[in-house]
């Protein structure tokens, strides 16, 4: 049978239209452009790729990243008694573990011994001996665990996003190996692996405003080294959308006009400063207070000093909006700036309360109308508590803070039952969907850094 010409072509015909059967999935997955696929839309997408053979980046190129897990972060994090002793202690044994090439917990157990630090006094809620060996021997198995749990998170990220199997691996004690075949977007990419994701809802403390300012300004005149500041540093401007930040669910926020087209901005006068060193620097802005975008980096340095820091009552904080803005001041020039609140330092929500995370475009007819949103709900304790709060904080505003910054602050209008809420202010609809993506895989453990990234091409093929 075999040596008939005919039947041997026959089944070479057959094995070629079976390949051709095969690879067409695959053929029609590569070649579709940017805006093709995104015509056909995420579940067409996925089917497609179901079928289609996965190539690796060997084959397509892609990105690699190195990411570090913030251990200094994560032990902080993990105590349930954070005291300004144990915030020293652990930024000295990180300081030690980079100058020394060390190992942080090693450095961690040497600067508690030698400053007579209990540490059990700070990790009570850990299942441990009274012992400091014990304690930091239970913080490594809780680093391991948070590494874990990132590996899933991160993970589950990247399958929100799109990509067919990434290799995504732990490397080392404290390090993940990400690797993303065919992607595009590295931008998008990579603030979608690096963001935190920490969601809170917090009380803006406006109230406390004047007396905690009058605190620093009065520190700042005793002790003038603090203010040793480059004044030509450049902006560190982060990539943030510039979006309306008005708006929310149920009709408890305040509608607020933002104002365009800067003119020109003007740098406070040194007068000012001489009597007023911090909160000269701030000024009325639309919705509260704001710093101009050229002297945001002056007031970012000067909250971030440790001695400073002190000087904050404990029951609050600092944190930036999510983007600048531009407006009208108080004198009717134009300016760019960044809102700065103080809001209280114990979310009354958090992120674990979250529930069902969805981005979609706010409904016609209300002041969102056209505008990428995310929708949330929340738990059982977590609509208790929301509905406990807002009814005993009406004509108050709440801060709506995701990894340390405020993306809106709507005033409570009215008591709000259910646990529906809903976040504004994003630039387009990839951040909302990014937004929700993120929350709904759930918070890291601990902060990311890309501390190594590379742009990889196909190097078969």
């Amino acid at each position: 049978m075999f040596k008939d010409i005919r039947f041997r072509w026959a089944l070479i015909a057959s094995l070629l239209v079976a390949s051709a059967y095969l690879i067409w999935p695959t053929y029609k997955v590569y070649s579709l452009s940017e805006s093709e696929k995104s015509e056909l839309g995420v579940t067409v997408m996925k089917e497609l790729k179901d079928g289609a053979i996965n190539l690796g980046l060997d084959l397509q190129g892609g990105m690699y990243v190195l990411l570090e897990t913030d251990i200094p972060k994560l032990v902080e994090k993990i105590a349930n008694k954070k005291t300004e002793e144990l915030r020293n202690a652990i930024q000295e044994a990180d300081n030690r573990s980079i100058n020394n090439q060390t190992d942080f917990f090693v450095e961690f157990l040497t600067v508690a011994n030698s400053r007579d630090l209990r540490l059990f006094r700070n990790y009570n809620n850990l299942a441990t001996t009274r012992d400091n060996e014990s304690v930091v021997q239970e913080l490594k198995i809780q680093r391991d665990n948070a590494i874990a749990s990132a590996l899933e998170i991160i993970r589950n990220r990247i399958d929100e996003f799109g990509v067919s199997e990434p290799t995504i691996q732990k490397y080392g004690a404290n390090r993940i190996i990400v690797e993303l075949a065919g992607v595009q977007d590295s931008d998008r990419a990579r603030n979608l692996i690096q963001r935190t994701a920490s969601l809170e809802f917090t009380l803006v403390l406006n109230e406390q405003w004047e007396q905690t300012l009058n605190k620093i300004d009065t520190y700042l005149l005793s002790d003038s080294s603090v203010l040793n500041i480059d004044l030509d540093s450049p902006i560190e401007k982060e990539e943030l959308a510039e979006a309306d930040t008005s708006g929310s669910a149920e009709d408890i926020f305040i509608e607020e006009n933002i104002l365009s087209e800067p003119t020109f901005d003007m740098s406070t006068p040194v007068e000012i400063l001489k009597e007023k060193p911090f909160s000269g620097y701030l000024r009325a802005v639309p919705r509260g207070v704001g710093v101009l975008t050229k002297e945001y980096h002056i007031v970012k340095e000067i909250l971030e000093n440790s001695d400073v820091r002190r000087k904050i009552p404990r029951g609050g904080k600092f944190l930036w909006s999510n983007q600048f803005e531009t407006a009208q001041d108080e004198t009717g020039n134009f300016i760019e700036f960044r809102q700065l609140y103080y809001v209280s330092s114990d979310p009354e929500i958090s992120g674990g309360m979250i529930q069902e995370p969805q981005a979609k475009l706010g409904t016609a007819g209300t002041d969102v109308s056209g505008q990428w949103v995310v929708n949330l709900s929340m738990s059982p304790e977590g609509t208790k508590r929301w509905s406990r709060f807002t009814g005993a904080n009406i004509n108050r505003q709440v801060a709506i803070v995701l990894d340390d910054k405020v993306f809106m602050a709507p005033v409570i209008r009215d008591k709000i039952p259910s646990g529906q809420t809903q976040v504004t202010g994003f630039a387009d609809v990839n951040e909302a969907k990014d937004m929700a993506n993120v929350l709904r895989a759930g918070e890291l453990p601990a902060p990311v850094e890309i501390i190594e990234e590379r742009t990889v091409g196909p190097s078969l093929g």
